[in-house]
């Protein structure tokens, strides 16, 4: 699958999703802000590769630049739909946000 990218904005927030699917892995770059405004757009980016067949799901979270709870919430829901997450690179704000809400020792950490 080709590279696909796509950008949201709602409430003032932006974000940009890249996502491709090479067989079973998929790969989705996030840059900008996870928070309720673009939830569903994460949500639907995790979501369509999961669809899509991937199983596992490498994420370059390194130019995010605002996590909150919705970052953990389509986490564990990409995890219950089978696309085993793993964070490929990530900001320190982001690690901090795992990290509270439980899911550091529970995602594999790459980078």
């Amino acid at each position: 699958m080709t590279p696909t990218t796509s950008t949201f904005a709602s409430g003032g927030v932006r974000i940009t999703l890249t996502s491709s699917l090479d067989g079973h892995r998929g790969a989705l770059a996030v840059a900008g802000e996870i928070d309720l405004c673009t939830q569903g757009a994460f949500g639907a980016a995790l979501a369509g590769l999961a669809a899509a067949g991937a199983t596992e799901v490498a994420l370059d979270l390194s130019e995010v630049t605002f996590a909150g709870a919705s970052l953990l919430h389509e986490l564990a829901t990409a995890r219950a739909a089978g696309a085993m997450p793993t964070i490929a690179s990530a900001t320190p704000s982001v690690h901090r946000v795992l990290v509270a809400g439980g899911l550091a020792a529970d995602l594999q950490l790459v980078a």
